[in-house]
């Protein structure tokens, strides 16, 4: 059986200066392993927004409920950051 309580340790970077600002995870949130949902708020219209987890690819965010969202799949535990722009 997998372990489902293990957590990971998130570093959220923002580009605020963009009006873009990861809200979920906080800075040094513990989350459980294997799927989460970042959420990302805009100001203003953006027409697309951009997650990457640990310097590796840019992925394209969902819009949903006013807000942006990236469904990060399948990790492991450890410490990660993201960034959005």
């Amino acid at each position: 059986m997998a372990a489902t309580t293990a957590k990971t340790t998130t570093t959220a970077k923002t580009a605020a200066a963009k009006g873009v600002c990861i809200d979920y995870p906080l800075n040094n949130d513990n989350v459980y392993c294997g799927h989460y949902g970042f959420r990302i708020g805009t100001v203003g219209n953006s027409e697309w927004v951009k997650v990457s987890v640990n310097g590796g690819p840019w992925q394209h965010c969902r819009r949903a409920n006013g807000y942006w969202w990236y469904d990060w799949w399948n990790f492991q535990t450890g410490s990660f950051f993201a960034e959005a722009l």
